[in-house]
């Protein structure tokens, strides 16, 4: 491991005697994180300085949070930016308030702000480390799986349970939350938890369930699976290769022919706003604030999944996971993407789906949801003169 002590991720990649390594805007990958790629200990540093890179950049809090994971307790947190001589917020450059903002959600509150100064054209500000990133027990060996069933696939979880189980995971658990899918007692290390019946109402009760399974883990690391999915056999593997430093992790949905499933999806304003839409699947190298965790398969921190659980009174169907992934971004987490992992989903809902964001693939897509937006208001238009009212 390097002994990196003092680190500088700037704009341009300039020869500065005061720092040991310094960062540019080519180090800058969702998919490249610093820890693995220069070698360093995570919360190692005694001190990290983002020089104007934080201005503009539209991967601020990943910025933010790769320096923060290499900094050890009591270590200074430097942002040097560009000073406005008036606060005008999100013109061309970020305010000192946007920039304060963004690093007090990142960071959780971890961090104390010892000093600020500001000059003619850029400005300082310090923030010493309090609490450490890296929470006491958190390892990449230890696992809770919650699955979410009704009762009409219990082959199905079988198989899902029998994936999870033959990684050889050190410590794990499976919390199954409906049926028993089991004729008699369930494997070891599998747990039939609370099923939910919210008879006569017809909705299927979704997000308790996955409060449930989140509240009932006994680990820090957490996957809700739906019943329509598999783990391949190198998943622990590759998990591994990753390593167990994110907030939510996004990891690719295949089909059993490994085609590309909807995953790293957008969901652009408000989820009841009409508007046309674009391509709402991203490639893998690109990164939206609008992204959203694809519902059947979510993975991350049981310390931020349990500070914003799912809204109990919404179901299935009605954008749990779209509301979830929302109210996480605005708390602060961040979606991290492992490009060299997979799940398998065997639901034909979304077998053998034409997935990309190429210019023409973009635009038969808004030249389709053009002619679904022109007739919904047709119809709107034929109700409401007809007074179609039964």
């Amino acid at each position: 491991m390097n002994n990196y002590k003092k680190i500088l991720w700037s704009i341009n990649k300039k020869e500065n005697e005061n720092f040991d390594l310094i960062l540019s805007q080519k180090d800058i990958s969702r998919h490249n994180r610093i820890y693995k790629s220069k070698n360093i200990m995570p919360e190692s540093a005694m001190n990290v300085t983002a020089a104007f890179i934080l201005d503009k950049h539209h991967l601020i809090r990943f910025l933010i949070k790769e320096l923060d994971l290499l900094l050890k307790k009591n270590g200074e947190f430097k942002i040097i930016f560009t000073t406005r001589k008036k606060e005008k917020h999100s013109i061309a450059i970020r305010s000192k308030m946007q920039i304060m903002h963004e690093f007090s959600v990142a960071t959780g509150g971890r961090y104390i702000l010892v000093s600020q100064e500001e000059n003619k054209y850029s400005s300082i500000l310090s923030y010493k480390k309090n609490i450490t990133t890296i929470k006491e027990n958190d390892s990449i060996n230890n696992w809770s799986f919650g699955i979410i069933t009704n009762g009409t696939n219990n082959d199905s979880v079988q198989s899902l349970v029998n994936s999870i189980i033959n990684q050889n995971i050190p410590n794990f658990e499976i919390n199954i939350s409906g049926p028993n899918p089991f004729n008699g007692e369930p494997p070891s290390n599998v747990n039939i938890v609370e099923d939910i019946n919210i008879l006569p109402d017809q909705r299927g009760p979704i997000s308790i369930k996955k409060n449930i399974l989140i509240q009932s883990s006994k680990f820090e690391n957490i996957c809700l699976l739906h019943d329509r999915y598999l783990l391949p056999e190198n998943w622990y593997f590759n998990m591994k290769n990753y390593g167990n430093y994110f907030d939510f992790l996004e990891i690719p949905n295949k089909t059993n022919l490994l085609n590309r499933s909807p995953d790293n999806q957008i969901f652009q304003n408000n989820i009841s706003d009409i508007y046309l839409r674009k391509n709402p699947f991203l490639p893998y190298k690109k990164y939206s604030s609008d992204q959203f965790l694809q519902g059947g398969s979510i993975t991350g921190k049981k310390s931020l999944m349990i500070k914003n659980l799912f809204l109990d009174h919404l179901h299935w169907g009605e954008f749990e996971d779209v509301h979830f992934s929302k109210k996480n971004h605005l708390d602060g987490s961040f979606i991290y993407i492992d490009t060299e992992n997979y799940f398998i989903t065997n639901s034909n809902r979304f077998l053998d789906s034409k997935i990309n964001d190429s210019f023409f693939s973009n635009l038969i897509f808004i030249f389709k949801n053009l002619i679904h937006w022109l007739w919904g208001l047709a119809l709107h238009r034929y109700n409401v003169y007809k007074n179609n009212i039964s």
